[in-house]
């Protein structure tokens, strides 16, 4: 579950940067090399965000990956050892 609440934070905050560069989902698509399906899906959680894919969402938005990642009140992101 935290997984999935993870995924939904970095995709909320992909649509806070589309918002604040006023870019539909066509439009960030196009700039990241990809169609509006794509950024749909992922958006939405249907399908999975690789690192490519926030690779190529950041490009495309001008921001870096560590953008769309919220620590709150200074924590670190957790990471699970193997």
């Amino acid at each position: 579950m935290a997984h999935k609440d993870e995924a939904l934070s970095i995709a909320t905050e992909v649509k806070v940067w589309m918002a604040r560069r006023r870019l539909t989902q066509a439009e960030l698509g196009r700039a990241a090399g990809h169609d509006q399906t794509w950024v749909s899906k992922r958006l939405s959680g249907k399908v999975p965000m690789t690192v490519e894919d926030l690779l190529d969402l950041a490009y495309a938005l001008d921001v870096r990956v560590a953008d769309f990642l919220r620590v709150d009140d200074g924590a670190s992101i957790n990471y699970r050892s193997a």
